[in-house]
């Protein structure tokens, strides 16, 4: 069915796209403003769609008839209004970076936050934040910058007792940081809130929003664990970033098996490393064998970069500030780097120093990161598996094998479309327990039949109706059975009992 363009105002028109923009296909909440918080002026659009409306109508007039009305559908109308732009590498003007924190903390990008729970990521973060507020130096940093405000969403701990304390002990300055809420249900979530995470932005001049965690405010349609959805939902996040010049910083928890690399090492898909310009990666010093894990040695590192060299790691420990509160006590630069932080846990695994077994095999590695890839159930293609196992540096046959020992389901794609793996949640077959019969008798196993070894099974066939009987003199197995009645006259062994 054709909407009809003529005499249509422009909202009139946009409310026929369901509320979205036509370019972008964002979703605009209220379409009398004329304005694309991604893409520009509705209005521009509206104009260019009449204009190629007008084109088409031309082309197809002699086949619609002079009476016959003819308006695009807002589909033909997007495909005729897309149109390819060159620009001249020379007329991009370059520009620096701008650094919160040099090396650590840039405005304009994607910043993500690994490290296990209960390293401190959250008091760090809100240590660095209450820096920024009041334009305090950096870590190992001689810079000041201006005081900044800061957004805050996405928040796992309670506002009250765990984050307001926090940065009282981080003597924040209170006054320029806010709080993210939706304010039907509180729950803000990404890509649906992001027009209206901007709008905040702008109002209240904030130069950075963190997340804490990211997976807490994904939309529930946003697949952590494949590639495709995650770069879609952070997609909206780094436009935004980039285009307003605001840093934005998320929290991720690692796999528990560890990894090779930190770019690795968080949960869900590597696109959130990718998308990504700089991940942190906080762990405690491998190195510091103190049984005390209150009193040892903590590392926070860079683990990829695309912005800059990696800069050195910072030590650090928590202490106790004077509202009782942990805060962060900084310390000198660490040769320890992040992908040390990373694979701790992998190398750890099996023990300690006094075990045989230093580190994992090759096998159980590839067999606990396949697990992790496939836990939640749903199928992985092969072709995604494949890439992510080149980026962790194990080889196809090594995590093939691994398929096989943990009982990965393999799916045949159709023509052209890769085979997808998935791990089937099956649950275990119980056998059905026997009830209670006087007529076979009750099971008498001495002590003595429990030293000896399992005795072969065997059974010798015989006459219709001829049983068997389990020879005393023969071992036998802890789980057998003697059964009185049972007994046979032709002198046959049986290691088992058959029932």
């Amino acid at each position: 069915m054709y909407a009809r363009r003529d005499g249509l105002s422009p909202s009139e028109w946009f409310d026929t796209f369901g509320g979205k923009c036509c370019e972008c296909k964002t979703t605009i909440p209220d379409v009398r403003v004329l304005e694309c918080p991604f893409c520009g002026s509705l209005e521009e659009q509206y104009n260019r769609s009449r204009e190629v409306s007008d084109a088409f109508k031309l082309l197809k007039s002699d086949a619609i008839g002079p009476e016959e009305s003819f308006g695009d559908t807002p589909q033909s109308s997007q495909k005729l209004s897309r149109t390819l732009v060159l620009k001249c590498m020379r007329d991009i003007q370059p520009k620096d970076v701008s650094w919160l924190w040099e090396g650590w903390l840039p405005l304009g990008k994607l910043v993500a936050f690994d490290g296990a729970p209960g390293i401190g990521k959250t008091t760090i973060a809100l240590d660095l934040i209450a820096r920024a507020t009041r334009g305090i130096k950096m870590p190992g940093s001689d810079t000041r910058t201006s005081p900044i405000t800061v957004l805050i969403a996405g928040v796992e701990d309670g506002w009250e007792d765990t984050i307001r304390p926090r940065l009282d002990a981080a003597t924040a300055d209170l006054d320029r940081i806010h709080t993210v809420r939706v304010s039907h249900d509180g729950t803000f979530t990404i890509p649906d809130d992001v027009h209206l995470l901007e709008e905040k932005i702008n109002d209240s001049g904030a130069k950075w929003v963190h997340f804490d965690s990211i997976m807490g405010v994904l939309s529930e349609d946003v697949r952590t664990n494949s590639d495709h959805d995650v770069r879609r939902a952070l997609g909206s996040l780094k436009d935004m970033a980039e285009r307003l010049g605001v840093l934005i910083t998320f929290i991720r928890h690692p796999r528990k098996a560890g990894a090779a690399t930190a770019v690795d090492a968080g949960g869900g898909s590597i696109a959130f490393s990718g998308m990504a310009r700089v991940v942190l990666f906080a762990g405690f010093d491998p190195s510091d064998t103190t049984e005390d894990l209150n009193a040892r040695r903590r590392v926070l590192a860079v683990g990829k970069s695309n912005l800059s060299r990696l800069p050195s790691s910072r030590t650090f420990q928590l202490a106790n500030a004077p509202n009782g509160r942990p805060c962060v006590a900084w310390g000198d630069a660490s040769p320890i780097t992040a992908d040390d932080l990373a694979s701790a846990p992998m190398r750890l695994r099996t023990g300690g120093p006094d075990r045989k077994a230093e580190a994992t095999t090759k096998q159980t590695v590839a067999e606990q990161w396949l697990s992790d890839w496939l836990e939640s159930g749903a199928p992985v293609s092969c072709d995604e598996l494949k890439a992510r196992a080149r980026e962790s540096q194990l080889k196809w046959r090594t995590v093939e094998r691994a398929a096989a020992e943990l009982g990965v389901s393999k799916k045949r794609g159709n023509v052209g479309e890769p085979s997808t793996w998935y791990l089937a949640r099956v649950a275990p077959v119980v056998a059905p327990s026997r009830p209670a019969n006087d007529e076979i008798g009750a099971t008498a196993i001495s002590q003595e039949m429990l030293d000896f070894p399992v005795a072969p099974s065997s059974r010798q066939g015989g006459a219709s109706g001829a049983t068997h009987e389990i020879d005393r003199r023969a071992p036998v197995a802890p789980n057998a059975a003697y059964i009185p009645e049972l007994g046979a006259t032709d002198g046959a062994t049986v290691g088992r009992a058959d029932t």
